[in-house]
């Protein structure tokens, strides 16, 4: 059985939102002490704003799932990526405050990218590749850890903490603009 047109674009962009969502979550951790110093607060406080993204992520995974249902699966993963840029870029903000503010938008926006992208898979992949095709999409997860934990260290001593986080919002609202084009196509089911 031959794949859809257009499965392969799917197949990366998804990939590219759960990497990208995923090092939206995990940039904060890995630069925990520059941003600790920045704010004369104790490293170990990140870990508090973790929590506070998990539990954010809880409330969007269940309320969250039948947004593909209503606004198409498409504008849901836009949606859940522009919630990880407002993270990102409330985390920047001057204060210790907004560090774990972020986390409120990190936790929306990250429990939301899965439900549309399995709506997508679901619709667009042959059944006998789904299992594949749902895994190759799942390794955004592991390699997002990998980036965060390998990039955002080096350019928060190169060039500050905050620039790890402004690159990776630039990275999502890219995505958000590159799903516009198959929009159409992707939420013809709303």
């Amino acid at each position: 059985m031959s794949a859809p047109p257009g499965l392969a674009f799917l197949v990366v962009t998804l990939l590219a939102t759960q990497t990208f969502g995923t090092v939206a979550t995990m940039a904060l951790p890995a630069v925990a002490p520059a941003v600790a110093a920045t704010h004369g607060i104790s490293a170990s406080l990140i870990g508090y704003q973790i929590s506070v993204l998990a539990a954010f992520m809880l409330v969007s995974l269940t309320f969250g799932s039948r947004l593909s249902l209503r606004w198409g699966a498409c504008r849901a993963t836009q949606t859940a990526l522009l919630l990880l840029v407002a993270g990102c870029v409330t985390a920047i903000l001057p204060h210790p405050v907004f560090v774990f503010g972020s986390a409120a938008f990190l936790g929306l926006g990250y429990g939301l990218l899965s439900p549309p992208a399995s709506h997508l898979l679901a619709r667009f992949t042959p059944a006998p590749r789904r299992n594949v095709v749902f895994s190759l999409k799942q390794t955004g997860v592991p390699f997002g850890g990998i980036i965060a934990a390998a990039v955002a260290p080096a350019i928060a001593v190169s060039f500050g903490w905050q620039w790890a986080l402004a690159g990776t919002a630039a990275i999502l609202c890219a995505l958000v603009v590159l799903m516009q084009r198959r929009r159409a196509q992707w939420d013809d089911d709303r």
